[in-house]
C-alpha cells in the first residue's frame, strides 16, 4: 500500500470508529514507533489523544495561536522522547503532563512578552464562562497532576478521555471494581485540595462540573494533519498549514527543563545515597566506641531526668475562618430549644417576608459544636438558588409538554396503520413511515428534557451547597475568646473570623 493510502486508511479508521474501534493498545503503538518509526502507529497516537492533549492546552490558554503551538510542541516532544515513556499504558498520563508543562511555558512567555499585570488576566479570565468553571479551570489540571499516579491514570482516561468505567479497566487491565474505588479517591482527594484553595465544591457537583466542561474537545482536522505532515516532516516547519517555528522552541524548552529536573533528581537521590552510607558508618563506629552503662565507670541514663522535662504545651483554641468572601451580615447563633431570649439580645436579619430571629454573640459566650456563630451577605447566593429553582420547574414544564407531543405523535403513527389495515390504499406507506419517525423523533426529545431535567437538578443542588457556605459554625464545643470581625466589615475566604476556646470537659 502506498504511503498516502495508509495514511488515509488510518485517518479514516479513526473518523468513523474513534478510539473504541481500534483494538492496538498504547504500548504495542509507542513500541512499533520506537522499534521501526511506524508512522501509521505514530498516526493512531495522535488521533487517539489529540483531544486529552488539546483540553489541557485550551484550559490554560486563551489565545487560539498558543493552544495550537504548545499542542503541536507536546507531540514534538512525544515524537523525540517516545523512548523514554517507561510504561506505555500510561501513555495518556504522560502525555497530560507533558501537555500541562508546554502551556504553563507558553502562557508565561505571553505573559512576559505583554509585561503588564492586565496580561495574565487576559490569558486566565473567560468572562462567558460558569462562574464555578472560571474559579476551577485555572487550578483543575494542577491538581489532577499531583495525584498519585494510579488514580491520576483512572481519572484521566474516565473524566478527561471520555472513556467509559468499562474500556479504563480493560486499558489499564484489572477489574472493573479497581477502577471505580480508584475514581472515587480521586475525586474525593480532588475535592479536598480544591476546598483547601478556596474553590469548594460537593463530589456530585464536581462531577456534574468535569461532565460539562471538561470532556474531551473536538480537534480541527487541519491542526491533526499539520502535525503529523511537520513531525514526520521537519523540513515543513514554519510554511503554511505546518507546525510553527515557535512550537519546536517551546518543545526545546521543556525537553530542556525536563533534562535538568531529571539531572537534579539522580543527583539529588545519589547525595542521599552517600549520606546514608556515611551515617551507617558513623553510626557503627560510635555504637563500637561507646561502653555498655557500668563499664569503666560509665554512668547509665538519667532516666528521672527525661521524666522531668516537661510536655510542650498543646494550644487550647481553634481559629474558625469565614469559607466564603463578602461582607459579614450578622453575627449571632439561632436560639435554642426551650431558650428565652431577651429582646435586647435579639438581632433581625433577611430579606422582607423571610426574615429570622437570632441570638447575638459577644466574646465570653460559649458555644456548641455544629452551631452558627455568623452569616456572611448571602444574597447572590440566594439569588443564585432562585435562578436554579426557576430552571428546574422549566424544565419539567418542558419534559411535560414535549411527553404530551409524544403521546400526539404516538397515536397518530397507530391510527394510520389502524387505517391502511382496515382499507388497504387509503394510508400511503410514506405517510405511515413519516408519522412513526416523528413518534421517534419527540420520544428522543422526551429523553433529552428528562436528562435537562437531572442536570438542572444538579446544578441546584450545587447552588444550596455554595449557598450553605455562607455560614460560618462552630467546629468544637467551646467559648468565644475573640471576635476578630464585626458586623458589616469585609472578609476574605478562609480569613478567621472567631477565635474559640475548645471546652476540655467535653472531649
Amino acid at each position: 500500500m502506498a504511503r498516502g493510502d495508509l495514511h488515509s486508511f488510518v485517518r479514516g479508521l479513526c473518523r468513523h470508529l474513534g478510539d473504541r474501534g481500534v483494538g492496538l493498545p498504547d504500548a504495542e503503538l509507542l513500541a512499533r514507533w520506537v522499534a521501526s518509526r511506524d508512522e501509521a502507529a505514530f498516526e493512531l497516537l495522535l488521533h487517539r489523544h489529540a483531544s486529552l492533549v488539546l483540553g489541557v492546552c485550551r484550559r490554560l490558554l486563551n489565545a487560539p495561536q498558543d493552544v495550537e503551538d504548545a499542542f503541536q510542541a507536546t507531540f514534538l516532544l512525544l515524537l523525540r522522547k517516545a523512548a523514554a515513556v517507561r510504561k506505555g499504558e500510561s501513555l495518556g498520563s504522560w502525555l497530560y503532563k507533558v501537555a500541562y508543562r508546554v502551556a504553563l511555558r507558553a502562557r508565561g512567555e505571553r505573559v512576559r512578552s505583554t509585561a503588564s499585570a492586565e496580561a495574565l488576566e487576559t490569558v486566565c479570565a473567560r468572562p462567558e464562562e460558569d462562574l464555578l468553571w472560571r474559579d476551577l479551570r485555572p487550578v483543575l489540571d494542577e491538581e489532577v497532576r499531583g495525584l498519585p499516579e494510579k488514580y491520576r491514570v483512572a481519572f484521566i482516561l474516565c473524566h478527561l478521555q471520555g472513556k467509559t468505567n468499562q474500556e479504563a479497566a480493560d486499558a489499564l487491565g484489572c477489574p472493573l471494581g479497581t477502577v471505580l474505588s480508584r475514581l472515587a479517591w480521586a475525586r474525593e482527594r480532588l475535592r479536598n485540595r480544591l476546598t483547601r484553595r478556596g474553590v469548594a465544591v460537593s463530589s456530585a457537583v464536581l462531577l456534574t462540573v468535569l461532565s460539562q466542561n471538561a470532556c474531551p474537545a473536538a480537534v480541527p482536522p487541519s491542526l491533526l494533519q499539520a502535525t503529523f505532515g511537520t513531525l514526520t516532516h521537519p523540513a515543513a516547519v514554519g510554511t503554511a498549514g505546518a507546525v510553527s517555528a515557535r512550537a519546536f522552541l517551546l518543545a526545546e524548552g521543556v525537553r530542556k527543563a525536563m533534562f535538568l529536573t531529571k539531572l537534579k533528581v539522580t543527583t539529588a537521590l545519589a547525595a542521599l545515597a552517600c549520606l546514608l552510607g556515611l551515617g551507617t558508618i558513623a553510626v557503627t563506629h560510635r555504637a563500637e566506641a561507646t561502653p555498655a552503662p557500668g563499664y569503666l565507670g560509665g554512668a547509665p541514663a538519667d532516666k528521672d531526668a527525661e521524666k522531668a522535662t516537661p510536655p510542650a504545651k498543646k494550644r487550647n483554641w481553634v481559629l474558625v475562618p469565614a469559607r466564603q468572601q463578602g461582607v459579614v451580615e450578622m453575627i449571632g447563633r439561632e436560639p435554642r430549644a426551650g431558650e428565652k431570649v431577651p429582646a435586647d439580645k435579639l438581632v433581625t436579619v433577611g430579606p422582607v417576608g423571610k426574615q429570622k430571629q437570632y441570638v447575638r454573640l459577644v466574646e465570653g459566650d460559649s458555644v456548641r459544636k455544629g452551631e452558627l456563630l455568623a452569616r456572611i451577605d448571602d444574597a447572590v447566593a440566594r439569588n443564585d438558588i432562585e435562578i436554579k429553582v426557576a430552571r428546574v420547574a422549566a424544565s419539567e414544564a418542558d419534559w411535560r409538554a414535549s411527553g404530551k407531543t409524544k403521546d400526539e405523535a404516538q397515536k397518530r403513527y397507530e391510527s394510520l396503520q389502524e387505517a391502511g389495515r382496515r382499507a388497504p390504499g387509503s394510508v400511503s406507506n410514506e405517510e405511515i413511515r413519516g408519522a412513526k419517525l416523528t413518534w421517534e423523533r419527540y420520544t428522543e426529545d422526551e429523553k433529552a428534557k428528562f436528562q435537562a431535567i437531572n442536570v438542572a437538578k444538579q446544578e441546584l443542588q450545587g447552588a444550596k451547597v455554595l449557598f450553605d457556605m455562607y455560614e460560618i459554625r462552630s467546629p468544637v464545643d467551646g467559648v468565644i475568646v475573640e471576635i476578630l470581625k464585626k458586623e458589616g466589615e469585609a472578609v476574605r475566604q478562609l480569613e478567621g473570623v472567631f477565635r474559640v476556646r475548645i471546652d476540655s470537659s467535653k472531649k
